[in-house]
């Protein structure tokens, strides 16, 4: 197969199942509380992958096994936790849409904490678009009302995606199990957190499973292969083989597929308004990853 043709076939896989996502969360998620809904769903993915990998890896030594439990807690865990939960009070389409914010948070932790290096005028001006664009979208000034939409909902993927971003950060410091096992342990680190916060915040959430359904398991089973096995494989091969900028398009894709399932599948409506919103996010996050291979602001 022609390198042109396998770079086509990953960047498609990588767009629809990553961006479909959303809608299967959102079903997954109809009869059984989000949290619970996690644990179970990443502890399917992790366990089954931790056990192909033994023969290829043997057991990881405890340090490299902690670097990526601890990963997968504060990155697929509290990160997808926070995107489940939010599916319950807001459409797919936005909510990959915040998700899709997530450079422009690991900009402001790199600077904050990390590198300290300023953003570029791309990405500064990006910053801005972003900003401007979750202004329209809350839209604080609707019927004196705080948000049309509902401001806790977007503060908890906020606070997921700053997880997410920290956890990007300090990975390449952290010793990690080694190929797909390390993504097996980050998937039981995930599901780990998710039974805790299921536990505390949910109180029927162990109940809540005997309201699983087929289309639960479907959700499930889709989740696992097509969100965790096949998509994540696309993504590492295109991280590998294609450019940095071509490779995070997925950022400002996976949204338009989250909204577009979302409407023609799910009956999802967005107004004008926060479609607008939405439009002006997503050109700030194209100018952010563009603007990050350019020369800093002095």
């Amino acid at each position: 197969m022609k390198y042109s043709t396998k770079l086509i076939i990953a960047l498609v896989l990588i767009y629809i199942f990553w961006g479909s996502t959303y809608y299967a969360i959102k079903v997954g998620t109809e009869n059984v509380l989000p949290f619970i809904f996690c644990a179970i769903r990443f502890f399917i993915g992790g366990i089954i992958l931790f056990l192909v990998t033994l023969p290829f890896y043997g057991l990881p030594q405890w340090k490299a096994f902690i670097g990526s439990f601890v990963l997968g807690i504060s990155m697929v865990g509290i990160g997808t936790n926070t995107v489940s939960y939010s599916i319950q009070y807001l459409p797919t389409g936005i909510v990959a849409t915040l998700v899709a914010m997530l450079p422009f948070w690991i900009s402001v932790m790199d600077y904050l904490f990390f590198s300290h290096k300023k953003p570029s005028t791309l990405s500064a001006l990006g910053m801005l678009l972003g900003f401007i664009g979750i202004v329209i979208l809350v839209n604080p000034f609707s019927d004196l009302e705080i948000s049309s939409l509902g401001i806790f909902p977007i503060l908890v993927v906020f606070a997921g995606s700053i997880c997410w971003s920290i956890g990007t950060l300090k990975s390449p410091s952290i010793t990690q199990c080694m190929g797909w096992q390390s993504t097996a342990v980050q998937l039981l680190g995930a599901s780990f957190i998710s039974l805790v916060f299921s536990l505390a915040l949910e109180t029927n959430g162990i109940s809540s499973l005997n309201n699983m359904t087929s289309t639960t398991y479907l959700a499930i089973a889709y989740l696992v292969v097509f969100g965790s096995y096949v998509g994540y494989s696309a993504f590492l091969w295109l991280i590998k083989n294609a450019s940095p900028l071509l490779s995070t398009t997925y950022a400002y894709v996976n949204p338009l597929v989250a909204i577009i399932i979302g409407a023609i599948i799910g009956g999802e409506y967005l107004e004008p308004r926060v479609l607008i919103a939405c439009m002006i996010i997503l050109s700030g996050v194209i100018l952010l990853i563009i603007g990050r291979r350019k020369f800093s602001l002095t």
